[in-house]
């Protein structure tokens, strides 16, 4: 079953620029309250690509803001800025406006015109953006993939070739980093007293002046040290990508067998 959609879903941000009001009236007119027309966009913006999901323009306006318009299909890449260009002719375009048809618009809109065609144009295209969204998500986890392949494997060898725990522990450190760009890769055991106890015995990346500052941490209660200790008695990964963004972290509901599962556990943290 299909979930229906949310009332609190943002709609889609349409930037609009028309030479003739009456035009961009009329826009309003059939659009209804499906989307959201931002008009007299075209100011200098410098993340107008992040801030739209569709560009409206007439051939005047295209002339006017052409530049700007290649500029900014060119920095959305690889996801897509869809432009509907709009003519006031039922005949055939100038050559020139076809000629600009994958160049800097992707469709072209003769009015005056339906409610259901204009809806229609702009949905495809807002699907067209859609698309390259998903396939950039997709290009940005095959990467992911890829890159802890890599490094796994790299790290299977160190593993064969380690004559000590503690070369193997600061060589797996120094690996993640080098792997992965980390800035910060580190290893810790559970100390002898109690499971909150938690001893860094490696270290590498270029924030390693970090460490100290993560070892008092580690000694007394705070959201990090939880986190580690309910990863090790639960014997359970969790994976923060953003400290600061996602600490304070609550620990679930701690489990009936409490005893660690693992005794080990490291982290990799990016500025």
């Amino acid at each position: 079953m299909t979930a229906p959609n949310s009332s609190h879903q943002e709609s889609p941000r349409i930037a609009v620029a028309l030479a003739n009001p009456s035009n961009g009236e009329l826009l309003e007119r059939l659009l209804g309250q499906a989307f959201h027309l931002k008009h007299g966009f075209f100011g200098g913006h410098e993340s107008l690509a992040q801030e739209v999901d569709l560009v409206v323009i007439d051939v005047a306006c295209l002339r006017q803001h052409y530049k700007l318009i290649r500029d900014l299909r060119r920095r959305a890449n690889p996801m897509v800025l869809p432009v509907l260009l709009v003519v006031e002719s039922r005949g055939a375009p100038h050559p020139q406006v076809a000629d600009e048809l994958g160049k800097s618009v992707d469709d072209i809109l003769r009015i005056p015109t339906s409610q259901v065609e204009l809806q229609a144009r702009i949905n495809n295209l807002l699907r067209l953006r859609t698309l390259a969204r998903e396939q950039d998500d997709a290009r940005r986890q095959l990467v992911g993939v890829v890159s802890a392949l890599r490094t796994l494997s790299a790290c299977d060898s160190i593993v064969v070739r380690s004559e000590s725990e503690s070369e193997l522990i600061r060589s797996l450190c120094q690996t993640i980093v080098d792997e992965d760009g980390y800035n910060l890769a580190w290893i810790g055991f559970n100390g002898e007293q109690s499971d909150s106890a938690f001893e860094i015995c490696a270290w590498a990346g270029p924030s390693r002046a970090f460490v100290p500052d993560l070892r008092q941490n580690l000694s007394k209660p705070s959201p990090c040290a939880d986190t580690i200790s309910w990863c090790i008695r639960t014997n359970t990964t969790h994976v923060v990508n953003d400290i600061a963004d996602t600490l304070p972290f609550s620990p679930p509901e701690r489990t009936r067998n409490n005893a660690p599962a693992c005794c080990s556990h490291h982290a990799a943290v990016e500025d």
